[in-house]
Order: structure tokens, then C-alpha cells, then sequence
């Protein structure tokens, strides 16, 4: 197991696909931040911040499809069968890298924005407690996202897979948009409790939920449901 772990976070962490994923975050963070040069520094790295729920899921999520995909295609899952390794152990791993992307992704993410906002010249301050209670619930809505892409990228492995998670994630983002435009939405404000998109307009750089574990528990129970599913699924999956 441990060697299936070392494996996968190798080469999902040195491949060329991360590095272009990380590039692509960064390219969209800046054009955001600088997009309305006439506002202030404040406003500009809420902007950023705002983005940063969109984009980070999206990008996180078509990472472990092509990864998981890539292997679906060129036969390497069947090689980790042969050699002795359980389905289990195989979606695990996957699970294990895929929030190893999350955590790296959102940490670069949230340098690239302190630093960003550092050179503008404006200074932000955020008490010790707000700032762990966001990341908090952002990273657990994080890994839910990751879960949840995941058990699509062994429904649907591939490029089709990306394609699907990225309608699914879009759709996400247009419905709670919606809700906020109209004051909200009873069962889309239950559903925003489990996904990053839903936590935008919810959370700021200076505010975080009223109830902060309310979201925790939810994402973190629902990546337990994905990453069962995934699992059952995958275990019943022909290979051929």
C-alpha cells in the first residue's frame, strides 16, 4: 500500500498536467485580481478570493479525472492488479493523491493571493480564529469536491469525465448564483453546505459561516458517501 502511495503522489506530483493545473490557477487568480485596477486593494483580493471557490474545485477535479483516466487507458490499473494490490487499496491511493492535489493547490492558491495582495500595497488583517475556521470549511468542501470527482472518474474515465465535471461543476455555480440573486433558496442553501461553489457570496476574506461545522460535517460526511460509492463501484467494474 504504501508503495502504491508513493507511486501515485509521484507521478501525479511531477507530472507535467499538475504543473499546467498550478499555472492555470495562478494565470486566473492574477487576471481576476488586477481585472478592476480602479478598485481597492480590499476589494481586489476578495475578488480573488471569490474566484478562488470556483476555479480550485474545477481544477482540482479535471486533475484526478485525467490522472485516474490515464490509467484506465493505458493499462496501468490491471499492472497494479497483477502485482498484487486490491481495487480497494488502487482507490484509496487515488483518494489519498487527490487530496494531496487539494491541499498543495489550495495552499499555492492562498500564497499567490497574500503575496499578490502584499505587492498591491495593501495589508489585510485577518484574526488567528477566522482564518483557521475558512480554511477550515473551505478544505473540507475541498475534499468533498475531490470525492466527488473521483467516483466520476471511474463512472465516466477520460476526457468525457472531464467534460461531465465540468457541466456538473458550472451547473453548481449558476443555481447558487441564482439563489443569491433571489435571497436565497431553501433547498439550494441545504445544497451549498456540501460544495465550494456553494460557498461563494457565504464566505469573505474578513467574515466565515455562523456556523462553520455545520459545513465541515456535511462535505466531510459527504466525501465519505462519494468515496464508498467509488469504492463499491469500482470494485464491480470490468476492466475489459
Amino acid at each position: 500500500m504504501n508503495k502504491l502511495l508513493r507511486a501515485d503522489n509521484t507521478r501525479m506530483l511531477r507530472s507535467a498536467t499538475f504543473r499546467f493545473g498550478l499555472l492555470s490557477l495562478l494565470a486566473l487568480l492574477l487576471i481576476t485580481f488586477f481585472l478592476d485596477g480602479d478598485k481597492g486593494t480590499l476589494q481586489r483580493t476578495e475578488a480573488g478570493f471569490q474566484s478562488l471557490l470556483l476555479f480550485l474545485p474545477m481544477v482540482c477535479g479535471f486533475l484526478i479525472i485525467l490522472s485516474v483516466g490515464a490509467e484506465f487507458g493505458n493499462g496501468a490499473i490491471r499492472n497494479k492488479l497483477i502485482v498484487g494490490h486490491r481495487r480497494s487499496h488502487v482507490y484509496t491511493s487515488w483518494m489519498v493523491t487527490g487530496i494531496a492535489v487539494t491541499l498543495i493547490s489550495f495552499v499555492f492558491t492562498a500564497a499567490v493571493l497574500a503575496v499578490t495582495c502584499a505587492i498591491d500595497g495593501g495589508i489585510i488583517e485577518l484574526s488567528a480564529k477566522t482564518l483557521v475556521t475558512l480554511s477550515g470549511v473551505i478544505l473540507c468542501s475541498l475534499l468533498c469536491n475531490a470525492a466527488m470527482c473521483l467516483l466520476i472518474s471511474v463512472i465516466v474515465p477520460g476526457a468525457k469525465g472531464a467534460v461531465l465535471c465540468f457541466i456538473f461543476q458550472e451547473a453548481l455555480f449558476m443555481v447558487f448564483m441564482i439563489s443569491a440573486e433571489e435571497g436565497g433558496i431553501a433547498w439550494v442553501e441545504k445544497v451549498s453546505y456540501f460544495f465550494p461553489q456553494g460557498l461563494i457570496g457565504v464566505v469573505s476574506l474578513l467574515t466565515a459561516p455562523e456556523k462553520p461545522w455545520v459545513y465541515m460535517l456535511c462535505s466531510l460526511g459527504a466525501a465519505v458517501v462519494f468515496f464508498a460509492l467509488g469504492i463499491h463501484y469500482f470494485r464491480r467494474k470490468d476492466l475489459n
